[in-house]
């Protein structure tokens, strides 16, 4: 429930194809957020590139879903190379990992 300042009561706002929430009662444009999967870059006063928006963290951890990828990825790379030099041991694996991230 949202409240719509036209309507002058809360409303259940309705969001359509992830754009704007607008009241469901007048239709007016109550949050005007958009959000996307697709990152976007925009471009600095210097002519650099780079990412436009925010992360969003997933409610699971306390790192977004393609950071905690590239963690389990560096994890699975230390433990296989600590393996190949003959270093069967788990916990150095996880010292690593740890001064990785």
């Amino acid at each position: 429930m949202v409240y719509c300042d036209h309507c002058w009561k809360n409303v259940s706002g309705s969001r359509e194809d992830g754009g704007p929430l607008t009241c469901s009662e007048c239709g007016k444009v109550l949050e005007d957020y958009h959000f996307s999967q697709e990152a976007t870059f925009v471009k600095s006063s210097s002519g650099q590139s780079k990412l436009s928006g925010q992360y969003v963290r997933t409610v699971q951890s306390e790192f977004s879903a393609s950071r905690q990828r590239t963690l389990d990825r560096a994890y699975d790379d230390l433990r296989y190379l600590s393996s190949n030099l003959g270093v069967n041991d788990d916990n150095m694996a996880n010292q690593a990992l740890a001064f990785y991230r």
